[in-house]
């Protein structure tokens, strides 16, 4: 199944470079709100919510397909000026699907945050494991957000991504579990700028993981004492450093 219209977001001066946000497993674009208000005076900031998540259709099968998800990317990209393409968590495996398919000579440089290009490790299956299980969906979901910072987020952040995560329904869920893509072979295609970056107590994506990522045209930075979400745990400098590698990316 291909073309679904997808629920997007955008904030910033369509002029100004355009950088797309894709989420992971379970959330939504609003993940990124507190990154989107800080990027927003420097970039055209375009964060859809992917489909099976969010505001974005549900159907009851359409996620299987590596060519799927690559498409709903490419379709985004198609009116851009070679953006900067940013996946978070399962959203790196979606910018990973869009590079399979189509390539990267259309971005301008591939981002991928608490993020991993072989198969999917051990811990992050562990830790989803209880999303699977309908009778404990929002106990499930609570712990798994939890999971993804080193300290609790504000009660208010933390219950916006909680309310975001039960938008995923139970069906889409088990689909994604299915999903266990091997990237590797197209990680070394790459070949236009890429970041990595990693907490170094990422409990849902092993460091290890993010630091075997294939892409030989990757600069890595690892937080010390963050988790799965550097962007909403030290969201400044974060920021810097994001601004700062496209700024060498796209002069």
């Amino acid at each position: 199944m291909t073309g679904l219209p997808l629920h997007i977001v955008t904030q910033g001066d369509p002029a100004q470079p355009p950088v797309v946000l894709l989420h992971g497993f379970s959330m939504s674009h609003a993940v990124f709100v507190p990154l989107m208000a800080v990027l927003s005076d420097r970039y055209h900031v375009i964060a859809p919510d992917l489909r099976g998540h969010g505001l974005s259709p549900k159907p009851d099968d359409a996620y299987a397909d590596s060519k799927d998800w690559a498409d709903d990317i490419a379709r985004i990209i198609a009116p851009l000026d070679r953006p900067v393409l940013l996946g978070w968590s399962m959203g790196g495996r979606v910018a990973m699907d869009y590079i399979r398919h189509h390539g990267d000579a259309d971005l301008s440089a591939l981002v991928l945050v608490g993020s991993y290009t072989g198969p999917v490790p051990a811990a992050t299956k562990a830790n989803r494991g209880p999303m699977f299980d309908e009778t404990q969906r929002e106990d499930g979901t609570a712990k798994f957000v939890r999971a993804c910072t080193k300290d609790p987020l504000p009660d208010a952040l933390a219950r916006t991504l909680l309310d975001q995560a039960l938008l995923c329904p139970h069906h889409v869920r088990l689909a994604l579990a299915d999903r266990d893509e091997d990237y590797t072979a197209d990680a070394r295609t790459i070949a236009t700028p890429a970041l990595v970056l990693h907490g170094d107590m990422d409990a849902i994506v092993p460091p290890a993981a993010s630091a075997d990522h294939n892409i030989q045209t990757a600069t890595h930075i690892v937080y010390a004492g963050i988790g799965h979400t550097p962007f909403l745990e030290v969201p400044a400098r974060f920021a810097d450093d994001l601004t700062a590698f496209i700024r060498k990316a796209r002069p």
